[in-house]
């Protein structure tokens, strides 16, 4: 029967939760911060947090029930796989290598007015 150094793989486990939950911090940070600066209201910015936050903890709900019946590492190994295609679809359609007809340089985005501006210019 071989041992399973349980002290290591928690030490990993820590680890990794520990950057998740800075990502995860500084992410909400920056995109509150992006959605204030768009115009968004306090209101919305805090709508968009909570249900990002909702969706997380169903996720790990979800997430840990079938790590449970399937196992971790298996369930872990294939979100990577799924994040690591997402990802690559995401790279692809932001670079601009989709099989869109339109080229980027006329893709440029215009300069629209916010509620802020709109507030702060009258008079």
């Amino acid at each position: 029967m071989a041992t399973v150094n349980v002290e290591s793989d928690l030490r990993i486990i820590l680890w990794i939760q520990a950057i998740r939950a800075f990502l995860y911090g500084f992410g909400a940070v920056i995109l509150g911060s992006v959605l204030a600066a768009s115009g968004a209201s306090a209101l919305e910015v805090g709508l968009v947090g909570a249900a990002i936050l909702a969706g997380m903890a169903l996720a790990a709900i979800v997430v840990g029930i079938v790590g449970d019946r399937s196992g971790r590492r298996r369930t872990y190994g294939a979100l990577l796989v799924i994040l690591g295609v997402g990802g690559l679809g995401v790279y692809q359609t932001a670079s601009g290598s989709s099989s869109s007809s339109r080229s980027s340089a006329r893709c440029r985005p215009t300069r629209t007015t916010t509620a802020r501006s709109r507030r702060s210019s009258r008079p």
